[in-house]
């Protein structure tokens, strides 16, 4: 399994450590048997509502899910900090995600203008 297929790999060790196949896990999220195919395949990844609905499902955070398909594991886990404006981040509206990137867009840009002169 490649690079891509970190995911994958991750949700099928949980899934064998709980007891689900892809046909339990599919029904669990209330999604389709080959949707839990992709992602175990590395096809896709889940899109955020069922992101959500993974991490109550396996009991962890969302922020591990997220990790793993960043490709980040238990050695290198997303930082507490980083956790807690993540969280923030996914309660705000879809345009107030949009509104709050533009602004980190505009202060990386003045930021590296800074580190230039």
């Amino acid at each position: 399994m490649g690079e891509r297929n970190r995911f994958g790999k991750w949700l099928q060790g949980y899934m064998e450590r709980g007891g689900m196949n892809m046909s339990s896990m599919a029904r669990a999220l209330g999604v389709a048997h080959t949707t839990v195919r992709n992602w175990l395949l590395g096809i896709s990844t889940p899109r955020h509502e069922h992101i959500q609905a993974l991490a109550r499902l396996l009991h962890v955070r969302e922020a591990d899910v997220y990790g793993a398909i960043l490709g980040l594991d238990e050695q290198n886990p997303i930082p507490e900090d980083v956790y807690r404006v993540f969280q923030k981040f996914l309660s705000l509206t879809p345009e107030r995600r949009r509104r709050l990137e533009r602004y980190v867009d505009l202060e990386l840009a003045d930021q590296q203008t800074d580190q230039q002169e």
